[in-house]
């Protein structure tokens, strides 16, 4: 877990052998540092987790996001969240494994972006975050389209 500029994980006696990756637990802890302080805390959930999640496999890419028999199950069922409103799945998830899936769909959606747009689009929604922008006003300024259009 990750407070501003403080790091907590279990060590690596608390927990078998070979169940846990601690290499991709902090590059994905570390990064949630630089984009808290960078947006001075003023980022909405999905976006910092995903962005995590897409660093871990910029870092390496067997660490990369991750296809879950969970995550194909909510995609058959449609239960993935419009952008505008993935934070909820985090916040207030309405299924057992909301909070798995959310973590997959906001990875999925920062690699798509700089995918698309690259990584200045990606920097540019730091930056609208930082200045309090919302979601959907962070898209329309840096993807040029609607939260809509995204979707």
């Amino acid at each position: 877990m990750t407070f501003g500029q403080v790091v907590a994980m279990d060590s690596p006696s608390g927990r078998v052998p070979g169940e846990f990756n601690w290499g991709a637990t902090m590059w994905h802890e570390m990064s949630h540092v630089f984009i808290l302080t960078a947006t001075n805390h003023r980022v909405p959930r999905w976006f910092t987790e995903g962005l995590a999640v897409h660093e871990e496999g910029q870092a390496n890419p067997e660490w990369a996001n991750r296809l879950t028999p969970e995550v194909v199950s909510a995609i058959k069922a449609k239960k993935l969240l419009p952008v505008a409103d993935m934070d909820k799945g985090f916040i207030f998830p309405e299924y057992p494994d909301q909070v798995l899936v959310s973590y997959y769909q906001a990875g999925t959606v920062c690699d798509y972006i700089v995918e698309r747009w690259g990584n200045d689009a990606i920097l540019g929604m730091v930056q609208s975050f930082a200045k309090l922008k919302t979601t959907p006003a962070a898209i329309q300024a840096n993807l040029h389209e609607t939260p809509e259009q995204f979707d």
